[in-house]
């Protein structure tokens, strides 16, 4: 279920730019805990929109290799 600032969203519902910028930007995510390697802020950036659109649940099912990866070193 999701929510903004506190109260669920219903269909339909609109909010400004601020508010989806202050709650993008306030949000921790589960990408942070398990990334073992150093990253610039772009990565960081594309993790959290990747996060963002699929759920922080992605990490543990389809999107694991890419954490495996990136843990390894592996850019490319």
């Amino acid at each position: 279920m999701h929510s903004i600032g506190g109260k669920q969203v219903v269909e339909g519902q609109k909010i400004t730019r601020e508010q989806a910028d202050a709650e993008f930007n306030g949000r921790s995510f589960r990408y942070e805990s398990i990334i073992e390697v150093p990253l610039s802020e772009s990565q960081r950036a594309a993790l959290a929109s990747f996060e963002w659109n699929h759920g922080g649940g992605i990490w543990k099912g389809d999107a694991k290799p890419i954490i495996d990866k990136i843990n390894a070193g592996d850019f490319a």
